[in-house]
């Protein structure tokens, strides 16, 4: 029985008619050639089948086509959505990507990092210390950290939620922040505080729960949130979390007081969690393109790896009405 045929580089450049060198140039991209001999090379490695030996390749390179994600938060549901994104870009580029669960982006992981020789790394964490970051990029690779090339645009989302609201009869609206609502990007609570003025909604102090630094953002902060609301004593018809699972905490926290969900009091979360769907009332979120931010994470980390200035993408982010919001029936 004879065995598979390794297809080689050298089969490459006779079937296209060029040189191997000229085969490493394409598949490199580290030397510019014409269209048509680019052309004619990708024929070749797609008629042959050819698979580069990515051991050889990186030890060429000095690449090893592996890169690192960083994460404080593996519990919530919006970062394994933006995995899935990254990790679909990063197999068409030939990259791996591993997930790294952090408190923080500390010395120790940096110098663990650069003794794997990755070839770059995407923080998505809350907070992060800029002397370190500087450390890995000067010894490692280059990073990129969300919001760095990728932004979301909030604003038409948000406006969509206080109109809801607003039709519904709700004026007064809690808000639980999550993060400190001093941080400059903190751009889900700018962007509700500019649709509260669209509409006219006052903005009560004493319905928004403001966050510590590095606090979390799950479902045990979102009960522990709401508790704090509702020991204030101010009363409220609906109530907006950072996120979903927050939302989750809430609600939870509210039932235990005897509240209905939405009969009493309108919830909306933010991410838009499929998972969600399966739960009872379906909560109206905010869909933050997770996928998508994923994709173009790591498309902007790749771009930097190859040298070039990633281009910056806004994606926006849109509403989700469910069945977590209705009428104001009575007055609290």
């Amino acid at each position: 029985m004879g065995g598979r045929v390794v297809v080689t580089r050298k089969m490459v450049a006779e079937r296209a008619g060029v040189s191997v060198a000229t085969v490493s140039y394409v598949m490199n991209r580290t030397k510019n050639v014409t269209p048509q001999v680019q052309r004619r090379v990708e024929k070749a490695i797609e008629e042959l089948g050819y698979k580069p030996n990515l051991v050889a390749k990186g030890l060429a390179s000095k690449r090893t086509q592996h890169v690192a994600l960083l994460v404080d938060n593996l519990k919530n549901p919006y970062y394994c959505e933006v995995l899935e994104g990254a990790q679909s870009l990063a197999s068409e580029k030939g990259y791996i990507v591993s997930v790294i669960a952090v408190d923080s982006f500390t010395q120790d992981i940096v110098q663990e990092l650069i003794s794997r020789k990755i070839d770059g790394l995407l923080l998505a964490l809350g907070s992060y210390d800029n002397s370190t970051l500087d450390r890995y990029q000067n010894l490692g690779g280059p990073v990129i950290w969300l919001g760095r090339y990728t932004t979301i645009n909030y604003e038409p989302a948000y406006h969509a939620v206080i109109r809801e609201l607003k039709e519904n009869g709700h004026e007064r609206i809690a808000f639980l922040s999550g993060i400190p609502i001093s941080e400059p990007s903190h751009y889900r609570y700018k962007a509700l505080c500019k649709a509260f003025s669209e509409f006219g909604i006052e903005y009560r102090e004493n319905l928004i729960v403001d966050a510590k630094p590095n606090a979390s953002t799950d479902g045990r902060m979102g009960e522990k949130a709401a508790r704090e609301l509702l020991e204030r004593e101010e009363p409220f018809t609906a109530l907006i979390a950072v996120n979903d699972l927050m939302a989750l905490g809430a609600m939870k926290e509210l039932r235990r007081h005897g509240y209905r969900i939405p009969e009493d009091i309108s919830v909306i979360g933010c991410d838009n969690m499929h998972v969600l769907d399966y739960m009872y009332p379906t909560l109206s979120s905010v869909d933050t393109k997770a996928f998508e931010t994923g994709k173009a994470f790591m498309d902007s980390l790749v771009e930097c790896i190859d040298g070039r200035e990633p281009k910056r993408v806004e994606l926006t982010a849109f509403y989700v009405p469910k069945a977590s919001v209705t009428r104001v029936r009575d007055v609290l």
